[in-house]
């Protein structure tokens, strides 16, 4: 599957979208609407990711349904954490959920800011029609791991969706929320404190319920909040998109970005998709998600269109640490799709005979950038990866690869392209491999010891997996690029097999490492491995 997918060895699934080549995005995940007692993940809406409780696993907030009694259809609507149960997990773990409403299937949002009010703890800002304890504007802190309490709210009525962020620039955050047809922002004074400026605003027309922020798209030194307003036009639903800048302290200046046509839910974001650093406006016009990129102040270009239809919710976030944001998708099941980097083009199926020359062809995209791609041979479910060559350039295609003297049944080639992030690709069918008569018999020759580290660039942790082939004594160690030795992994006498590490990228004396680039290390009876590893610290 390309990208780096949740759920490995499945068959690959891809499709162009867009009025351009180099944007190219591939569904990677999959989440189907269940049914069932209780709150059912397939049933998840997800308005915002993030690793909100900083245990390293990325999170989704959405809203959901708890259902009590399926026959006379009693339920709750609910505001619901789903996590990935490991990095390289999808969001199926439902972490936390906190009741909104009974026989009410209402509309709710919610946007989440770490340090809002200053006090180091991340916050949930939520906006419901119908309110929590009578307030439809609110704050829950998460306190603790999958752990989320009520600290402040406010009387508000109409929109549904919220953008937070330091849109004045003044050194506060602010929350934006729109009134039907007035746009009004409430500031951050402090530890759970709150207040509305005088500032508001208005359109030509009603009906804003999807509010959302920018992180400066357009590129002029402002980031932006945008209003999306929905108008039902007698047989169809007509969308109107506005975005507002600061001129002042809690003074901003509207600006029209496009219109489109769909139905009528609708939750929209920013965030950087295509990993040039640089945030993309991601649109839900009610049915279609549009993907646009600034150009110049205030002007839009519309490069992809996502193919889920009566898509309700998207946000994105790097759900599966390989360094490229997805954008996760939503209407009656979750869709994740990722930037495609690269994509293997030959060989894709067949028999390969040990001694032959195979020509290995691949096709890289940019964006995302590519700096470099390496070539892999797996031979098992677990992601060990024989290494064929590494460090090559993005054009360096064909590859003339000399097939070793093994047996393979099935096997599959992987190019993994690094660029911003990491990102494979592997052969669409099963290669087979049959080996060469009495080479069959010395399989492990081939075979020798490994060293492999996914996630790779790391923003938070990585696993770091190697076999020994050769009982005997082992040290696995991390170093700076001058040599320094800073942190030991395993060392010891090993017997043959496979073990994995878990690492937090910290030093012997369980310090967080700086940024940078760091070396793993294998020394074993049979020689010395090593490995780069790229640190990127999340900082969302």
């Amino acid at each position: 599957m390309p990208g780096v997918a949740f759920g490995t060895g499945q068959p690959k699934q891809w499709q162009l979208w867009g009025c351009a080549p180099t944007n190219n995005y591939t569904l990677v995940f999959a989440d189907t609407i269940r049914r069932g007692m209780g709150v059912i993940t397939g049933n998840f809406i997800p308005i915002m990711a993030g690793d909100f409780d900083r245990d390293g696993l990325p999170d989704l907030v959405g809203r959901n349904y708890e259902w009590t009694d399926t026959t006379t259809q009693d339920f709750w609507n609910v505001i619901a954490v789903q996590e990935c149960p490991t990095p390289a997990e999808p969001p199926v773990k439902l972490a936390w959920f906190s009741r909104l409403n009974r026989l009410c299937a209402e509309d709710a949002t919610a946007r989440y800011v770490r340090a809002f009010d200053g006090d180091s703890l991340t916050e949930i800002v939520l906006v419901t029609e119908q309110g929590v304890d009578g307030k439809g504007l609110v704050v829950y802190e998460l306190c603790s791991d999958d752990s989320a309490v009520l600290v402040w709210g406010a009387e508000h009525r109409h929109s549904v969706t919220s953008a937070v962020g330091d849109f004045d620039l003044d050194g506060r955050y602010e929350a934006v929320t729109c009134d039907y047809d007035t746009v009004r922002t409430v500031e951050c004074l402090g530890d759970n404190r709150y207040q509305a400026p005088s500032w508001l605003d208005r359109t030509p027309y009603t009906n804003g319920v999807d509010v959302f922020a920018g992180g400066d798209v357009d590129q002029n030194g402002k980031s932006e909040f945008y209003v999306n307003y929905v108008r039902y036009m007698g047989i169809s639903w007509r969308h109107y998109l506005y975005g507002w800048e600061a001129t002042g302290d809690n003074v901003y200046q509207q600006f029209f970005v496009d219109s489109a046509n769909g139905g009528d839910g609708t939750r929209s974001t920013c965030g950087d998709l295509d990993g040039d650093g640089v945030d993309e406006l991601v649109y839900s016009a009610g049915g279609t998600v549009l993907v646009y990129k600034g150009t110049s102040p205030h002007e839009f270009e519309d490069v992809f269109r996502c193919p889920t239809l009566g898509a309700e919710a998207c946000a994105v976030y790097d759900m599966n640490r390989n360094g490229y944001n997805e954008l996760v998708v939503t209407y009656q099941l979750t869709d994740i799709y990722e930037v495609e980097a690269a994509r293997v083009l030959s060989p894709n199926s067949g028999v390969l005979r040990p001694g032959d020359t195979c020509r290995v062809s691949w096709q890289t995209f940019d964006p995302p950038r590519c700096d470099s791609i390496s070539l892999f041979l797996r031979r098992d479910s677990t992601w060990l990866l024989d290494t064929i060559v590494t460090g090559l350039a993005p054009a360096d295609t064909p590859y003339c690869w000399v097939v070793p003297n093994i047996r393979a049944d099935s096997c599959r080639l992987v190019a993994i392209a690094y660029g911003p992030g990491w990102q494979y690709d592997e052969s669409d069918s099963a290669l087979r491999i049959p080996g060469g008569g009495i080479g069959e018999e010395l399989p492990r020759a081939a075979y020798s010891f490994r060293l492999n580290v996914l996630p790779n660039p790391v923003r938070s942790r990585t696993s770091v997996a190697y076999e020994i082939t050769r009982s005997g004594p082992v040290t696995l160690a991390a170093y700076d690029q001058t040599g320094r030795q800073v942190a030991l992994l395993a060392s010891g006498v090993h017997d043959r097999g496979r073990y994995r590490r878990d690492w937090r990228c910290d030093d012997s004396q369980g310090r967080r490492l700086r940024a940078g680039v760091y070396f793993l290390r294998l020394e074993t009876p049979e020689g010395r491995r090593s490995q780069k590893v790229v640190v990127n610290w999340e900082t969302r």
